[in-house]
């Protein structure tokens, strides 16, 4: 079997969609005999883009050159991709995080390739919303995924006549290595000795949760917040709102070296706000998202204070593997941390609890296999009738 996973993301690059991209290649190489990932040519410089990610090399990697134009960028990306499709003399599985070339692919070949879209927010505007519609018309897509129950349910809502069966919804997920010890020193993240260290790992726009931070820290002197991620612009921005002496930024990293830096943290946070606002097109995905610094922390065993949400509760439940604080009160987070600062065995419980759950449901290679379980299965039942 050959799978194309097909992404407009840019590899390599800073963004988180970079990270689920290389990792969904390589958790399904180890199911399927070849994958062929068809992205854009990234920017960042690397010297080995599986080194940067962490990634074995168990797939090929198709980086495209397109234009730094909009809209001519997704026409140049969507011709070689399709050109690369009707290469292939048999049918292959073309798994795509990109809707406008889920369309086109749906078009091109019917009955032919077998079509897999997989979608992290609902349609933006009226355009989307009736190509999206033409998919599920043309009978040709095979399975839409989704990454949290309340997305599959809007989706529902918004397209009532696709098949609930096409439906397939798989939170994202972490590298099952990721939260393994090893001898490798990431230094010291505190410049005032061994202090109780509360750490925040991804992305500095709106939303992520800087907000809360920047309340937090003056609330509590006697802990160090560590930050690990954002372009320099945004960490910029935010040395000069919080300008306390307990808050370091340590800047962009690369994947493997954020894991270092989750293994030092004491607690960690993941304080989203609802509205997240993400993408050159600021949408906002606060209703629907499945963060990867979720699943990182549980891989971690790491005990886990984060925003009462309605779709992180899908993952995190309160008193189990997490504490949940409301998003907009920074008094509530600041209990939730003394309390666990005082309470060792309570992060102990967590902390383990959050471990074992990622371990049973949320690794890379679980989500991989649960979706082609869905796609194959659905496969087997069409030869039979």
């Amino acid at each position: 079997m050959t799978l194309f996973y097909v992404a407009f993301s840019a590899i390599p690059s800073d963004k988180a969609n970079g990270i689920q991209v290389m990792r969904m290649c390589e958790a399904f190489a180890g199911f399927v005999d070849d994958v062929q990932l068809l992205c854009r040519k990234g920017r960042l410089p690397t010297g080995d883009i599986f080194e940067y990610y962490g990634v074995r090399k168990c797939f090929e990697i198709q980086a495209i050159h397109v234009p730094a134009m909009r809209i001519i960028n997704r026409l140049r990306f969507a011709h070689v991709v399709a050109s690369k499709l009707r290469e292939q003399q048999s049918p292959v599985t073309v798994y795509l995080r990109e809707q406008f070339m889920a369309g086109i692919a749906c078009r091109m070949h019917p009955m032919k390739h077998r079509v897999i879209l997989e979608v992290h927010a609902p349609p933006t505007n009226r355009f989307w919303h009736w190509w999206f519609r033409r998919m599920v018309r043309s009978g040709n897509l095979s399975h839409l995924v989704t990454i949290s129950e309340a997305l599959a349910s809007e989706y529902q809502r918004l397209f009532p006549e696709l098949s609930r069966e096409k439906v397939i919804v798989a939170h994202d997920g972490a590298s099952a290595a990721a939260g393994v010890m090893t001898d490798e020193k990431p230094g010291a993240t505190s410049g005032n000795g061994r202090r109780v260290t509360l750490g925040y790992v991804g992305s500095l726009r709106p939303g992520k949760g800087m907000e809360i931070i920047q309340e937090l820290a003056p609330q509590l002197p006697q802990f160090d917040f560590h930050i690990v991620g954002g372009d320099e612009e945004s960490v910029r921005y935010w040395q000069g709102k919080a300008r306390q002496d307990n808050v370091i930024f340590h800047g962009l990293v690369s994947p493997p070296r954020a894991q270092q830096y989750i293994r030092t943290f004491d607690i960690v946070l993941a304080p989203y706000q609802p509205v997240v606002l993400v993408g050159d097109d600021n949408v906002d995905i606060g209703r629907w998202m499945s963060p990867l610094k979720i699943f990182e922390y549980m891989s971690h065993g790491k005990p886990i204070i984060a925003s009462d949400l309605p779709v992180l509760r899908e993952v995190l439940k309160d008193g189990h593997n997490a504490l949940l604080a409301d998003p907009g009160d920074a008094s509530d987070w600041k209990e939730k941390a003394v309390r666990l600062v005082a309470d060792p065995e309570l992060r102990r419980e967590i902390g383990y609890a959050a471990r074992m759950d990622f371990r049973g449901k949320y690794t890379w290679e679980k989500r991989a296999e649960l979706i082609l379980k869905r796609v194959n299965a659905s496969a087997s039942a069409t030869e039979i009738n």
